[in-house]
């Protein structure tokens, strides 16, 4: 996707330049894929698969070509991630954050900036795919760290003083709940409710004291608490205790180390304030699948808490668990719910064909097809063979299949002819039978 952005990007440049009447000193292009950018200054590998890759790049040379006989110097940057308003369509933005977003209406700051602080020119990278890799990355992060540090107004007092105020506010940040005094999460838990318990019993008895003037929660983590104390619920007290637990390490780990939950798990924020991951089976209606199961808590894998024994409900990458070993998540997308059901093999299925197969006989050469069945749960197969390619052929191969697995729940395929004249065929007989019975219908009662 990034070859043909680079490649659209040269292509609308070069309209441009034919069209404007009007001055252009230089054309510059900015990407953030390493290996596109190696690609283009380099050379592309010799590898049959990269053909596509090397027809690609040579338009964009030819391109740059055209550029430069127009004398406007084109040049190729890199731009990280974080700094390129392009990647914000790709990855997906609702309306009301791309109105108020200022990297998509204005781009990277450095744009504003003297050329000293933009990404540098790569014309003298090295070619070595790695070292090239190496190259850019650490230039990017450069920029990057301008791009954070950079204050809004240097001559401006106010904004040094606030500045200052927010660096000694976020040096000083301690969180109150005492994470390295042990690594048992049940211990934690008790300490902290107890400071809860505390905290809660003198706003009480100082509100009882003076019913007209009463002091109110602020904190939704004792609003839920005084509920829970109201119904006497010490279980739900330690389950809001170890939720406030986990949430404030987010902060703390935000505030002191830097760190946030990994972008790759995409992080969902539930409304007790933790960070969630949805695994594949998410969508999944079975009861023996909870939703602590469907959607675990992420925790930052660096921070004191990831090496609690008793947490075995989270994720991290990689995460310290009870037998001291790392647990790799494995990256997938949600699942639809007809793949995340507990049911039989071959309740959800999958139809295909495949073929045809030539095949030679004693007196003749001929060709057959075969009906591919795959459970959609299990990824289980039936192969059914089928004479010909009708669709007399497919339902007699359907109804053999049916007398050996069973009739499915649901049948998933493509739009081939043979299919759909198949399933209307089918659906025509299937309410034939139900007109004519009186136990399928309502005449009967």
């Amino acid at each position: 996707m990034e070859l043909l952005a680079l490649e659209s990007a040269t292509n609308l440049a070069l309209n441009l330049m034919n069209e404007l009447h009007m001055p252009v000193n230089q054309v510059i292009f900015f990407s953030d894929s390493t290996c596109v950018l190696h690609w283009v200054l380099h050379k592309v590998g010799n590898h049959v698969g990269l053909k596509w890759v090397a027809n690609r790049v040579t338009n964009i040379h030819k391109n740059l070509a055209k550029l430069t006989e127009l004398q406007l110097n084109p040049e190729m940057r890199y731009v990280p991630t974080n700094a390129n308003p392009a990647d914000i369509a790709s990855r997906g933005c609702t309306l009301a954050e791309l109105k108020v977003n200022k990297l998509w209406h204005h781009g990277p700051s450095f744009l504003e900036r003297p050329e000293e602080d933009w990404p540098q020119t790569l014309e003298t990278t090295p070619p070595d795919a790695r070292m090239f890799h190496l190259f850019v990355v650490n230039d990017g992060e450069k920029v990057l760290s301008r791009e954070l540090n950079k204050l809004p107004n240097q001559d401006s007092p106010e904004t040094a003083v606030v500045n200052s105020m927010e660096e000694k506010e976020l040096c000083k940040y301690e969180s109150i709940v005492p994470y390295s005094r042990t690594n048992d999460m049940r211990k934690l838990t008790t300490t902290c409710n107890y400071v809860l318990r505390f905290v809660h019993s003198c706003i009480k008895s100082r509100n009882n004291r003076f019913p007209s003037c009463q002091y109110s929660y602020q904190s939704m983590t004792l609003q839920r608490y005084d509920d829970a104390d109201k119904e006497k619920d010490e279980v739900t007290k330690r389950r809001i205790t170890r939720t406030f637990i986990i949430a404030e390490h987010y902060r703390d780990s935000k505030l002191r180390m830097g760190q946030e939950p990994p972008a790759h798990l995409k992080p969902v924020l539930s409304p007790d304030g933790l960070y969630r991951h949805n695994r594949p089976y998410v969508n999944s209606r079975h009861p023996r699948h909870s939703d602590e199961m469907k959607r675990p808590i992420i925790i930052i894998h660096t921070y004191q808490l990831a090496t609690s024994g008793s947490e075995r409900c989270h994720i991290g990458h990689p995460t310290k668990i009870l037998d001291t070993e790392n647990w790799n998540t494995r990256q997938s997308e949600t699942l639809p719910s007809i793949r995340s059901q507990l049911v039989a093999p071959f309740a959800f299925v999958g139809l295909d064909y495949l073929g045809p197969l030539r095949y030679k006989s004693k007196d003749e050469y001929g060709k057959i097809w075969v009906l591919l069945v795959t459970c959609i749960v299990t990824r289980a197969i039936h192969l059914e063979i089928v004479q010909d390619n009708t669709t007399h052929s497919f339902i007699m191969a359907l109804k053999r299949y049916f007398g050996r697995r069973g009739v499915p729940q649901s049948i998933l395929s493509d739009n081939s002819p043979t299919f759909k004249l198949g399933y209307s065929m089918m659906n025509t007989d299937i309410k034939t039978i139900i007109n004519k019975s009186l136990t399928l219908t309502s005449l009967g009662y």
